[in-house]
């Protein structure tokens, strides 16, 4: 119960796009490896849901736009999300108490 702090690797297929007015239009999909590191709010031991907070960290992600690279390494910030598990539902009912 309560705060649950976890860490690992992230993989992630990236489309990534660049449109400078009408001019320069660059876009490539890229495999991303990074960090995703957080914690989940816990209000009992056994729950259907919980609330999460992570960071996911993809470094020396970027785009090659003309022999220059325009970098897409960014942090990004989850706060409060909402996390359903739709299959604990029909397995608590089943074995909930009558």
């Amino acid at each position: 119960r309560g705060f649950v702090p976890f860490v690992g690797p992230s993989v992630n297929l990236e489309h990534l796009t660049l449109d400078h007015k009408e001019k320069l239009k660059v876009t490539d999909t890229k495999l991303a490896l990074g960090i995703v590191f957080g914690w989940d709010i816990n209000l009992s031991d056994v729950e259907t849901s919980l609330l999460r907070t992570n960071l996911r960290y993809m470094p020396g992600l970027h785009l090659k736009v003309g022999g220059e690279k325009m970098m897409y390494d960014y942090l990004e910030f989850n706060f409060i999300q909402y996390v359903y598990f739709f299959n604990r539902v029909s397995t608590f009912k089943k074995y909930r108490k009558k």
